[in-house]
């Protein structure tokens, strides 16, 4: 976290991002459904196309923004590369293990691919959940009471058991 917390400015720019990429699930499920409910099935063809050409452009909008979080990712990741090969390295000279040099590569290449990964799971989760609550909120609100409760269920669970799992 402290890691984090020191680069907000690239967290902030890779939230940006994700919320460009990420906000055609909303702009998806709220145009398909417009196309439908105001456009073929009220018999305006015209109207159900102009929504599905606005679909179609949150497609590529949030394409753009795909190609823009991985630039972001690796702003965030790089560093982290950077400073476990930092802290490696001056340990292994410290203590004079030749070893250590010669693991260095392999271990922080995991490290750092973990930690991207992590990173690529946790904020396409969090942004994907975000933009299909909005989305259904403005569509259908009453099925919040219905969707809501075991998602916050699976997340206080998931939470309650990762400080174990990650001790395992």
């Amino acid at each position: 976290m402290r890691f984090l917390r020191r680069r907000a400015r690239v967290v902030g720019r890779l939230a940006a991002w994700s919320v460009l990429e990420t906000g055609q699930t909303f702009v998806m499920g709220f145009a398909l459904a417009r196309a439908l409910d105001e456009g073929f099935l009220a018999g305006r063809s015209g109207a159900g196309l102009g929504w599905l050409g606005l679909a179609a452009v949150a497609v590529a909008v949030g394409a753009y923004g795909t190609r823009r979080v991985y630039g972001a990712v690796a702003a965030l990741v790089e560093p982290l590369r950077d400073a476990l090969v930092r802290r490696v390295v001056t340990r292994a000279l410290d203590d004079a293990d030749s070893a250590a040099v010669s693991r260095l590569t392999h271990q922080v290449e995991i490290a750092r691919d973990t930690f991207a990964g992590l990173v690529m799971v946790a904020r396409s989760f969090v942004f994907t959940a975000a933009g299909a609550l909005v989305g259904l909120f403005s569509l259908a609100p009453v099925l919040l009471l219905v969707v809501v409760p075991p998602l916050v269920l699976g997340l206080a669970l998931f939470a309650a058991t990762l400080r174990p799992m990650a001790r395992r």
